[in-house]
């Protein structure tokens, strides 16, 4: 990584401190590589990585700024040692000029070896696909990947498929699973609670730390939408040796509340409620909308202490949990990519799948520091 600090850069890195205690900010490009920026991690970094004020105003979770206030700029790439690696500054934006990033870092990543997947059932009721590469020699890093609300392994337009294939042309391995009540699972949909899956996405990570192939301190996560949530939860907790977390379009609390709010009332009149997704139509238990209840998944980030990539589409209404997340984050990188006219999905079921190509291309370069 290379960060040329300006003589101003460093000047504002140097007042950081004391702009940032009383409640001020310049709106510096903290950097992971700027020795200036270095001693200043922890929450007051955080800040400084990627929350930006233009006038005095208190620090709280309350009230973080809104998306709007996050620095954005086009992303600068290098090359070197074959390889095209995004800059690590906070607030990249992935923008129409890049369209064909996502085919360009494809041909970079591509490699001989393919992936060998496997079907396995993780404590007894837990379908899940294991990917393994095929040329894999010694212990291998591995990511479990997270689906989102009433979404199934592969997620949406096969972007969780494709991006096992890609992880595996790096040597990573990865497993990806079916919730309750979602894909495979022979559970009804009706009995999965967010706290099923958090129990679900626990086996499933000490199953795949398990594994004879997999080198047990070099494991990362990805959560897409609740699975965000979910992977969070797994990563606040310090007996789970996370070393990176990936976030696609994550729940934030808020969201989760908004939720709940929705059919709560009727679910609990009437034990059952019927949802339409648009998409799909599900039905939702009692203990669905309870397990919703007092998550705090902007306190819960800020026990993690590994690497974070949090990555967004600026259309995507749960896009505003961005400033809450990078405000409690106190991690060693962390990363905010935000997409111009995303929706939550990066428009992977579109004929351009430029932004779905490009977050999973993002994501699988990334996660190459496992």
């Amino acid at each position: 990584m290379e960060h040329r600090a300006s003589r101003e850069d460093q000047r504002r890195c140097g007042a950081a401190f004391e702009q940032l205690a009383s409640g001020q900010w310049t709106g510096h490009w903290a950097q992971e590589s700027c020795a200036d920026c270095k001693p200043r991690r922890g929450r007051r970094a955080t800040q400084q990585m990627g929350l930006k004020r233009t006038e005095p105003t208190p620090w709280s979770r309350g009230n973080a700024p809104p998306l709007s206030d996050l620095p954005t700029r086009t992303p600068s790439f290098k090359t070197g040692g074959g390889a095209v690696t995004p800059l690590t500054a906070t607030g990249q934006v992935y923008t129409s000029e890049m369209k064909n990033f996502g085919w360009l870092l494809f041909c970079i990543l591509a490699s001989s070896g393919l992936a060998v997947e496997s079907s396995v059932t993780i404590a007894g009721t837990v379908p899940g696909t294991l990917s393994l590469p095929d040329n894999a020699g010694g212990k291998l890093p591995a990511v479990l990947l997270l689906h989102g609300f009433a979404s199934q392994k592969d997620e949406v337009g096969d972007m969780y498929k494709n991006l096992a294939v890609k992880l595996a042309a790096q040597g990573i391995a990865s497993l990806r699973i079916d919730f309750q009540g979602s894909g495979d699972s022979k559970v009804p949909f009706k009995q999965m609670t967010f706290t099923n899956q958090v129990s679900d996405a626990q086996a499933a990570f000490d199953y795949l730390k398990g594994r004879p192939e997999v080198d047990a301190t070099r494991l990362g996560l990805l959560g897409f939408s609740m699975g965000g949530g979910v992977a969070i939860k797994l990563a606040a907790n310090a007996a789970n040796p996370v070393k990176s977390l990936a976030l696609w379009s994550s729940t934030g609390s808020r969201s989760l509340a908004d939720l709940e709010a929705g059919s709560r009332a009727t679910a609990e009149k009437e034990g059952v409620v019927d949802v339409d997704l648009g998409f799909t139509k599900i039905k939702l238990g009692r203990a669905f909308y309870s397990s919703l209840q007092n998550q705090n998944l902007e306190t819960d980030i800020g026990k993690f202490r590994g690497n974070t990539m949090i990555i967004y589409g600026t259309a995507d209404p749960l896009s505003g949990n961005a400033p809450y997340f990078l405000y409690n984050l106190q991690g060693k990188i962390q990363n905010l990519v935000l997409i111009n006219g995303a929706d939550h999905i990066y428009h992977v079921l579109t004929e351009d799948k430029s932004e779905s190509n490009g977050v999973i291309d993002i994501t699988v370069n990334w996660l190459r520091g496992l």
